[in-house]
């Protein structure tokens, strides 16, 4: 009997390791919308949308805006021919902030037979900002 692998597809673009060469400024901001998250870090800003999905809808280096979608970034899985992905969400994901990370926790989706659970960390280190996701 053959096995069906899980195919992971993450819909980014090379933000894993994203290496932002800029002098450190302000943290975490609260934008004005409910869900809505922005982090700011040296010239660096992107924002995070966790209000019924999990996604990276902007991101802007120097000023320009360089991601810009209503769905912007998320993951998804492809499963038997079935698609799951952080842009429909079983539960609400909750976000924490701390000096040196954000983390969005709390993403989940899938159906009945396959619940996906992810932890995004957007860490600062030094001059940089490293995605990571856990499942």
């Amino acid at each position: 009997m053959k096995s069906n692998p899980i195919f992971t597809s993450l819909f980014f673009i090379a933000l894993f390791g994203l290496s932002v060469q800029y002098a450190p400024a302000a943290g975490v901001d609260q934008a004005g919308s409910p869900g809505i998250y922005t982090i700011n870090y040296g010239k660096f800003k992107m924002q995070l949308d966790f209000s019924g999905k999990a996604s990276v809808t902007s991101v802007s280096i120097n000023g320009r805006e360089v991601v810009h979608a209503a769905d912007g970034m998320f993951t998804l899985v492809n499963v038997n021919g079935k698609t799951f992905s952080s842009l429909q969400l079983l539960s609400k994901p909750v976000i924490k902030e701390s000096p040196s990370a954000v983390t969005l926790k709390n993403i989940k989706y899938g159906d009945q037979s396959l619940t996906v659970s992810e932890t995004w960390i957007f860490l600062k280190t030094g001059n940089n900002i490293v995605w990571k996701i856990s499942r």
